[in-house]
Formats: structure tokens, sequence, C-alpha cells
């Protein structure tokens, strides 16, 4: 006989009766009786019965576990202003978002989201004007570097308007304040 065989007979017979223990219903315990009887003791007869079977019991139901969620991304857009929403009839500005409300040297990003009907969005302050690419509908950014800021506007607050125009000229505009920093 191989040492395997061996091993496999063995875990075997040391796991049957515990299996066999876990497979059989306990069996209820005799009453007492008053005089032990040396009578012979009868099996019982399996009968028919007119009851149904009981129903299967079911393993519990696990748990459900959290659903992953992904990590949010770190948005650039540190200023975000949305303007009260009115019954207006014509274009909408739904939010805009700054890198910053003050703006110092470096990186600047700008986002308008407007209802879909808006074509073109409009940056002006201080005489001068640029239009933001459009990204999608109603999806409206720009990025740039500001370069270093004079020293007689350093502390300055600026009005910058925003300005929606739809396709058949109607206009919608807001005005938020920005602060220059050296």
């Amino acid at each position: 006989m191989s040492v395997r065989l061996l091993t496999c007979l063995v875990l075997a017979a040391a796991l049957s009766p515990a299996l066999a223990r876990a497979q059989t219903p306990p069996t209820p315990a005799p009453l007492p009786s008053a005089a032990p009887s040396m009578s012979p003791s009868i099996a019982p007869v399996p009968t028919l019965s007119s009851a149904p079977p009981p129903a299967p019991v079911l393993p519990p139901t696990p748990l459900p576990t959290a659903i992953p969620t992904v990590a949010p991304t770190t948005s650039p857009y540190g200023y975000t202003y949305q303007p009260p929403q009115t019954s207006q009839i014509g274009p909408r500005i739904l939010e805009i978002d700054l890198t910053d409300r003050i703006i110092r040297p470096g990186l600047m990003q700008l986002r308008v989201l407007a209802d879909p009907s808006v074509t073109s969005v409009i940056v002006r302050s201080m005489g001068r004007q640029f239009a933001l690419p459009q990204q999608a509908a109603g999806v409206f950014t720009a990025a740039n570097m500001v370069p270093n800021i004079p020293f007689f506007l350093r502390g300055r607050t600026l009005w910058v308007d925003i300005v929606a125009t739809r396709q058949d000229g109607s206009q919608t505009q807001i005005s938020l304040p920005i602060q220059l920093m050296g």
C-alpha cells in the first residue's frame, strides 16, 4: 500500500464519524421509567403521512457588499459660482468655474456651463474681451498662463463679465468680482 493511499484511508476513517454525526438527526432521549425493562426494543416502523414534507431550509442570503466607488478626482477649479436660476426664456448660464477667485501669476482655468442652446460665450473686462472655445454642447473652457501682475494693479478688484449668446442673438450676462494679486 502506498503512503498516499494509506493517508487517504486514515483521513476518511477519522472524518467519517464526524460526517455521520452531522448528517443524522439527533434522536430523542428515552423517557425514564420506574423499573428497568429487559424486553427487546422494537424499532419504529415508518408510516406514510398525509402531511406535506417540510420545506427545504435555504442557507442564509449573504448581505450585499459595499459598492466600490471611484475616488473623486481633484478638480482644477477652486471657485464655483452657480447663478440663481430664473424662469427666463433666453440663454442660461448654469455654472462658472475658475481656478481661483484671486488671480495670481501662473495657470488660470475657466469653464462656463450653459444650456445646450448657447452657441458662444465671451469674457470681457477693462475694455478687452475674448471668446471661450466650445468643448461640447453647453461647455466652454479656456486655460492660459497669467503673467506677473503690474504693481499698480495688485490688490485691485476687477469686474469680469461672462456673456452667453444663442444663435438667435439673445444674450445673458453675469458679472463676477475678481481680485488681482502679485
